[in-house]
């Protein structure tokens, strides 16, 4: 990733932060940090890059909320909200393996 792109990543993230004033999670204390619904691990970078910083996925929340109460997601809650196909392995062998059916009908 280009410097520049970090830049416009890290400005758009900056820029949803200041539009809350207060933090999504309790509604009382400031907003001073960003957490990321679907974690920033190393492997969910590769795999998504950009996406990763996607608004619908970036929350502006207080300290405390943000080391206790806010939400992760899983990949698959991930990737619908953001209507994209999972890329991970063990993702995609967890929907095949969901999808299939075992009834004796």
């Amino acid at each position: 990733m280009t410097e520049r792109k970090k830049f416009e990543i890290t400005e758009a993230c900056y820029e949803k932060l200041s539009m809350f004033s207060v933090c999504v999670i309790c509604g009382k204390a400031p907003a001073t940090q960003l957490h990321h619904k679907f974690s920033q691990t190393k492997s969910h970078i590769q795999l998504y890059g950009n996406l990763m910083h996607h608004p619908e996925n970036i929350q502006a929340v207080c300290h405390n909320c943000h080391m206790n109460r806010a939400k992760k997601l899983t990949e698959k809650e991930f990737c619908d909200m953001l209507s994209i196909p999972i890329r991970s392995k063990s993702g995609i062998f967890k929907m095949r393996d969901t999808s299939i059916n075992f009834s004796n009908g």
